[in-house]
């Protein structure tokens, strides 16, 4: 559906694997590292589409900073956390949440999963 939407035929495509594709099974499964050790709670940089089914379907919920496991980076239009979806944008007020959520996600050494 996705590649519609970015303007590909796909039809001329056999088949295509993305990162999110590779980190939904890796996390799903919990099998290797680094998705074994990740935890199941998360912040999400979203793409703001589908970043709750896709995070709830993976067995992971989705928490405030302060009590996360790791950081779900998916896109850069909405950091959805347990107070809810907060829309980005090119606002001051949207750069200094996301500085937010990223230094107090640094300050404890958070992991962060890029998909």
């Amino acid at each position: 559906k996705n590649l519609r939407k970015m303007g590909f035929d796909p039809s001329a495509f056999c088949g295509i694997v993305t990162s999110g594709d590779i980190a939904w099974e890796g996390m799903k499964a919990r099998v290797q590292e680094p998705f074994a050790s990740l935890g199941e709670k998360c912040v999400i940089l979203g793409n703001g589409d589908d970043d709750e089914e896709y995070t709830v379907s993976m067995g992971c919920q989705i928490s405030s900073t302060e009590e996360a496991d790791f950081i779900l980076a998916r896109g850069n239009f909405v950091v959805h956390d347990s107070a809810g979806v907060h829309k980005c944008d090119k606002s001051d007020a949207s750069e200094e949440m996301v500085q937010g959520v990223l230094e107090a996600a640094c300050s404890r050494g958070l992991p962060m999963l890029v998909t």
